[in-house]
């Protein structure tokens, strides 16, 4: 397989716009807001009851919602898992909307007592929150749960009747791809919600927004996509932007070994799916 282009032409390739898409463009106003309007859930692996509800709403152009209550279930080797509490859900306030991401406030229970929460959208059904833990906060779950440091968990949310496919858990071999599929779906989901429409490649890194949203995970991804050159090699990534710039679809290909061909596919929704092609053992 060839890798992504470094020349101009090679790097127009990267960009494919479909005309199979065939919409026309919209003649409603976009509300900017909409991508985070309603009912998003987090279940613990392998569990279908939500432990997380959290509803959000728009009115006037602000933004209100409610989150359900929970605590820590269980910790091993550095991972957490949750239970809901039967309490009525917490108002949130005090939200507000940044490059990339939402804020807001929810009040917690013991021995997460709550604060400033970061809700980041990967797409129209896929985010994820992050919860700040004070060291106060983090010596009392430690207490319970020896072994486990450095809390700031991040917990991922798919929106109430989306396909629960999406971040399937990511093996080593494949979290680059995943992560570059995730960071395009939040950079696109930013992009809308300032312009109205997706944006293809070259728009999202000459406006600016592939660097911002770069920026902002630059703590745990060590990807550049914020220049026209390769991300990592053996890569063929094509982002399809519909004319009226309404949907979008991500592909990324990645040449494994001989025959073997690694298939990650996306679009406006953000869930990311995994596929292979080819003599694949042990990748299956």
């Amino acid at each position: 397989m060839r890798s992504m282009g470094m020349t101009v032409a090679g790097f127009i390739a990267f960009v494919i716009l479909a005309a199979a898409f065939g919409q026309t463009i919209p003649t409603t106003t976009f509300d900017p807001l909409s991508g985070y309007v309603g009912t998003w859930i987090a279940t613990n692996p392998f569990e279908t009851t939500p432990f997380l509800i959290l509803r959000l709403s728009a009115a006037n152009g602000a933004l209100t919602g409610t989150m359900s209550r929970f605590t820590v279930k269980s910790a091993r080797n550095g991972e957490i898992t949750w239970r809901a509490l039967p309490y009525a859900a917490a108002e949130i306030s005090d939200l507000k909307t940044s490059d990339s991401s939402l804020w807001f406030h929810w009040v917690g229970e013991p021995p997460l007592l709550g604060g400033e929460v970061k809700f980041v959208a990967e797409g129209t059904d896929v985010a994820y929150i992050n919860i700040p833990i004070s060291q106060e906060e983090a010596n009392r779950i430690v207490a319970n749960y020896r072994g486990l440091y450095s809390l700031s968990p991040t917990i991922e949310l798919r929106r109430e009747g989306a396909a629960a496919s999406e971040h399937s858990p990511r093996r080593s071999k494949d979290w680059k791809e995943q992560l570059t599929a995730a960071l395009i779906n939040q950079a696109e989901f930013q992009y809308r919600f300032d312009h109205g429409i997706y944006g293809d490649y070259l728009t999202l890194m000459r406006s600016g927004q592939l660097g911002r949203t770069m920026a902002f995970n630059f703590t745990i991804v060590p990807i550049d996509l914020n220049s026209e050159t390769e991300p990592f090699p053996e890569h063929v990534i094509r982002l399809v932007v519909s004319p009226d710039g309404a949907a979008y679809q991500l592909s990324i290909e990645w040449k494994l070994s001989g025959s073997c061909i690694a298939s990650f596919l996306s679009d406006q929704t953000g869930v990311v799916t995994e596929s292979h092609t080819g003599d694949c053992n042990p990748w299956n």
